[in-house]
Order: structure tokens, then C-alpha cells, then sequence
């Protein structure tokens, strides 16, 4: 070949160059590993992100709140306000918590007590994991209530369990390697915006996601 035997003739610029199968072999491999660490390191931490959604950019008429310590991310819609403990469930009174709501009506000031505030929430709530695996959780709070109360499903990817109905008002439970969640969503009790609420609701939560699985 080209005066070549057993060997390759590379052009390069009009010249033909005699190159062994060895040395050819060797150039390869070595462009491949270059271009793969080239690839895989340029941007290490993106690559990450965007396989867990936090650096996509919202659809229309929604934010992303990330909560970086925790490891979760999701979507809300704009005009919703990020706030803290909303909802005093027993887990949360001993747990951290964030939540997003959207309040449609409150009462004025001076109602008194037992006036309610009407409002749609996610909100999400975690403690430290200890020795308890999420079912050994669910199992020693619940008792022979736990299948009468939670179903298991899947949120964030992982195995979760959800209060039994259809609704878009519900109880999630989840863990990763750090901290066991629970997420709260309820819908507001008004005939006049149920759908939108509910449809809104349901949106932020289907977008849960976990950042730090472990």
C-alpha cells in the first residue's frame, strides 16, 4: 500500500506517511481518552445537574426552588410565595421545613381564631435518617393502621409511600441516604379555583426531585 507493506499510509497535507498498525493503534486511543476527559470534565457539576433537572430553565409561569442542604428541587408557580412551616403535622413539629402556598383568601385581623385561611401548599419536611429504613419508619409509627393509611408508590425516583385516595391533597413519605422527607399537599377547600389549585399542586409535586439521593 503506497510502498507500505504491513503497515498504514496516513495523508496528512498531500504526504503520505508509512505508519505501523502499533503506532496507530496507540495515536487512537490516546485522542479517544484525551477527547473522553475532555467531554466528561468540562463540565463535571452540569452534567450532574442537568440529569436531576436543577438547571433547567422553568416552563412558563413557574420558578424553581432548590433546597441545596437537603438535596431536593422543584417547581411552583409564579405568584406563589416560598414560606416555612405552614402545616403542624405530627412529623413536622420536630422536623425542619420549607413550603411553597398560595393563599386565595384570609380573614381579616381581628376574626378571632377560629377563622380559617383559605390556601394551597406543598410543603416539605426532614429530619436526619437514623437506624430505620423507610419501611421500619413507616411500620413502627403506624402499626396495623399503616395499610389502611399509606399506600407505596414512587416520588423523586425512589420508593415512597402516599396516603391512600386520588386527590391532589396528600401525605408523602420518602428517605435518602441523609434525611427522611415528608411531603404535605393540600389543596384549598374553594369550589370557584379547586381545579386550578389542584391541577397546580399536583404539577409541583410530580416535579419533586431529589439532588442528593446519597
Amino acid at each position: 500500500m503506497s510502498g507500505c507493506p504491513s503497515a498504514y499510509a496516513v495523508r496528512d497535507g498531500g504526504t503520505i506517511e508509512c505508519v505501523t498498525l502499533g503506532r496507530l493503534v496507540s495515536a487512537c486511543l490516546a485522542a479517544f481518552l484525551v477527547a473522553g476527559f475532555v467531554s466528561a470534565g468540562a463540565h463535571p457539576a452540569r452534567t450532574e445537574a442537568a440529569k436531576q433537572g436543577r438547571d433547567q430553565v422553568p416552563p412558563p409561569g413557574y420558578k424553581r426552588l432548590t433546597n441545596d442542604r437537603v438535596g431536593y428541587t422543584f417547581l411552583y408557580p409564579i405568584g406563589w410565595k416560598v414560606a416555612g412551616k405552614v402545616v403542624a403535622t405530627e412529623y413536622a413539629g420536630t422536623a425542619a421545613c420549607q413550603s411553597v402556598r398560595k393563599v386565595d383568601s384570609a380573614p381579616p385581623a381581628d376574626s378571632g381564631p377560629g377563622a380559617g385561611v383559605r390556601q394551597s401548599l406543598v410543603q416539605v419536611c426532614w429530619k436526619p435518617v437514623d437506624d430505620l429504613t423507610l419501611d421500619g419508619f413507616m411500620a413502627s409509627t403506624y402499626g396495623a393502621r399503616l395499610p389502611s393509611l399509606f399506600g407505596r408508590t414512587r416520588l423523586a425516583g425512589v420508593p415512597a409511600y402516599r396516603t391512600t385516595g386520588t386527590g391532589a391533597s396528600a401525605t408523602y413519605f420518602l428517605q435518602s441516604n441523609a434525611f427522611r422527607l415528608q411531603l404535605q399537599s393540600s389543596v384549598a377547600d374553594d369550589t370557584a379555583k379547586d381545579s386550578l389549585r389542584s391541577a397546580q399542586v399536583r404539577r409541583i409535586v410530580s416535579s419533586f426531585s431529589l439532588t442528593r439521593v446519597r
